[in-house]
């Protein structure tokens, strides 16, 4: 077929297979040419049935699109039909090995390749591509004697894309091996010193993998695999990387347009690029395309024809679907539209309650007093780890909500009662529970890398809701007149030799609190995870600046927030997140925030620096159009008679804040900003 592609006819390869045995919603996943379900794909294998192939195919389609659950049902399903179709046990193998968000599971990755190589007719009649394809994977899995599998991560890595370098170089005109090498190329750049610290040579390997995944792409624009790789390439705080990544942003959901994931992953390039309407777009298509997919039969109470058990179906490919909704509140916060973050998170919360209930309700009965009590200390520790993932979630998006709304409501004059709302709920919830830390598990993603930096932002927003209610609230003297020789003798040395705070003491959530980010920050060291371990301290660092702000030692609480923020602007530096939704409150706005605060218009040192500050925030590398950050380099401008740089900053955060929005008094002051200016 033709397919009108970037002003150009292309003319594309379709390839059709017999779907004649499949289910309706399978047929509608197999759609293929111009545009795709899953995208276009071709892979030759030594299927003798042509079911088998099918399902295949559709497998694969799934596995570059990092739709793991439906990779594992197609693999086995092809299994089932051609038990002697060894390639399958390859796919089936990978769908265990989620190399780019280094979370694997080795074991059972192997198990799946060990029952096709102990059947007697091993290789069957897999041919010499297809027995290099598999033995592949034999590499990626082989731990070194002595070593774990965390441990041998870097070298299985290199291993396995040593192997699919040479695949690729013998078959130029395999598209999975060709785009697989690229991928590989960017998960080697993400192990080992990298993990912890871009140098030179990771960031050479980041840039290799974007020269591969290029030069795939100028040869083959309509691979799923290509298409989707280029996203997760430039999917960087670089600008120059960013910028590049925009011709994936467009082309992958175009063309892959009926994956949860495929619709997602736009709004990494455009929120690097600061576009959160566009960004916010794409999670909703995103959504409402996981949505869809769950009313198509193929999930239901009673398990559906995937039959997964009673009520479990809300799991179904639970890592793309939430962390699209994750994403989607944050860019609806940048947007000031606080009711519709709210529905996210509630959302969330929502799967987070049938994540904890999961396996009382497999066996059809809710976990209360009416088990034994064996029974439901069994069922509530077991599903409480299940729903580790779900929680870390949960507690992410729940902090972010309180943040925004508590950062809006610091900087004055910007948030209504409804959005008001949302850091007042803070005070009334309960303290986070642990979830799992365990290095070496995970139920979605890792738990030693996601579980401590989701307890640290809700710990973090926590306290900071309570000590601002504490500063507006005191029926003492105003709290900001305190002297600090009356704080100790109320409060005690806190909390070594104190088994509980006196009334009128700092709020005790705030020592929790501070008790929990030290711990995180402990726990990320000894993990060598520098990034992780330098933004916890900066959420460590802006609890205690805003306790020191409350008691007047304003030159105290400056330095606080603005080593918080050069930690979190050095560790930017040295390693660069693939993720927006690894941030909580930006280091820079919130030491903006604090010298605003503390200063008059006449103190031009003080408002500069806020500047500053604000501007570090916006920066390519840092968060470009971060509406908290917009909002305060505008008023920091404004003060010093920067009109040019005011105005740029109220035009971008129009952009971001329309009529809809719960900052309108806000955005109000931009539009006369604006107009006065004209």
């Amino acid at each position: 077929e033709v397919e009108s592609y970037g002003g150009t006819n292309v003319v594309v390869n379709c390839h059709m297979y017999n779907t004649e045995n499949m289910y309706g919603w399978e047929k509608e996943l197999m759609r293929d040419c111009p545009r795709s379900a899953l995208g276009i794909l071709h892979f030759n294998t030594s299927a003798k049935s042509s079911d088998s192939e099918a399902h295949f195919i559709l497998g694969l389609k799934a596995l570059h699109n990092f739709w793991y659950d439906m990779c594992k049902i197609e693999f086995e399903s092809a299994i089932e039909k051609e038990p002697l179709l060894g390639i399958a046990y390859w796919g089936r193998a990978l769908c265990e090995a989620q190399l780019l968000w280094n979370s694997e599971n080795v074991k059972e990755s192997s198990a799946w390749l060990d029952l096709a190589r102990d059947r007697d007719a091993y290789p069957g009649y897999m041919d010499p591509r297809e027995v290099q394809y598999f033995n592949s994977v034999v590499t990626l899995n082989t731990v070194p004697s002595g070593q774990t599998p965390l441990d041998s991560r870097p070298e299985r890595y290199q291993n396995y894309l040593d192997s699919l370098t040479a695949l690729a170089a013998q078959y130029p005109n395999d598209w999975t091996a060709q785009s697989f090498t690229a991928l590989m190329t960017l998960a080697v750049g993400s192990v080992g010193e990298c993990a912890s610290a871009f140098t030179a040579s990771c960031l050479a390997q980041q840039d290799a993998a974007r020269v591969a995944v290029d030069a795939a792409f100028r040869e083959n624009p309509f691979f799923a695999g290509v298409l989707h790789y280029g996203m997760h390439a430039h999917d960087f705080p670089n600008q120059t990387a960013y910028d590049s990544g925009l011709k994936y942003a467009m082309a992958y959901p175009y063309l892959v347009n009926s994956t949860c994931h495929s619709l997602h992953m736009p709004s990494h390039i455009y929120d690097r690029t600061g576009d959160f309407v566009r960004g916010g777009q794409s999670n909703e298509e995103s959504v409402a395309g996981a949505d869809q997919f769950a009313t198509s039969g193929a999930l239901s109470m009673d398990g559906g024809t995937i039959n997964m058990s009673y009520g479990l179906e809300f799991a179904f490919n639970a890592g793309n679907l939430y962390h699209s909704l994750e994403f989607q509140q944050y860019e609806y916060l940048q947007q000031c539209r606080m009711p519709l973050a709210r529905r996210m998170l509630g959302r969330m919360r929502f799967a987070s309650n049938q994540a904890v209930e999961r396996l009382a309700v497999a066996n059809g009965r809710p976990v209360n007093s009416i088990d034994p009590q064996s029974t439901f200390e069994e069922n509530f520790g077991s599903s409480w780890y299940d729903a580790t993932t779900y929680k870390q979630w949960e507690y992410r998006m729940f902090a972010r909500q309180v943040q925004f709304s508590l950062m809006l409501t610091l900087m004055n004059n910007t948030l209504d009662a409804v959005g008001q709302a949302d850091w007042h709920s803070a005070l009334m919830a309960s303290y986070p529970l642990r979830l799992s830390w365990a290095k070496e598990e995970t139920t979605v993603y890792n738990h030693g890398v996601y579980s401590p930096q989701s307890e640290a932002g809700l710990w973090n927003a926590m306290a900071l809701a309570q000590l601002y209610d504490y500063r507006i609230t005191s029926s003492q003297i105003p709290v900001n007149q305190v002297p600090r020789d009356f704080h100790d003798r109320i409060c005690g040395s806190y909390p070594a030799t104190m088994t509980t705070l006196p009334s009128g003491c700092i709020p005790e959530g705030v020592v929790a609190a501070k008790e929990r980010l030290f711990e995180v920050a402990l726990s990320y060291k000894n993990q060598t995870l520098k990034y992780e371990e330098s933004l916890t301290l900066a959420l460590l660092m802006q609890v205690q600046a805003m306790e020191e702000f409350n008691l007047g030692d304003i030159e105290r609480a400056r330095l606080l927030a603005k080593t918080g923020a050069e930690l979190e602007r050095e560790a930017s530096r040295s390693i660069l997140p693939t993720s927006t939704t690894l941030y909580f409150i930006p280091g820079d706005a919130f030491y903006g925030w604090i010298l605003l605060a503390s200063a008059t218009p006449t103190e031009t040192a003080v408002n500069q620096a806020a500047e500053d500050a604000f501007a570090s925030c916006l920066s390519p590398l840092i968060r470009p159009n971060n509406s908290l950050c917009l909002l305060g380099h505008a008023r920091a401008s404004a003060r010093l008679g920067h009109v040019e740089a005011a105005r740029i900053a109220y035009t971008a955060l129009l952009s971001l804040w329309k009529e809809d929005s719960n900052c309108g008094e806000a955005r109000t002051e931009a539009q006369n900003y604006v107009a006065d200016e004209f």
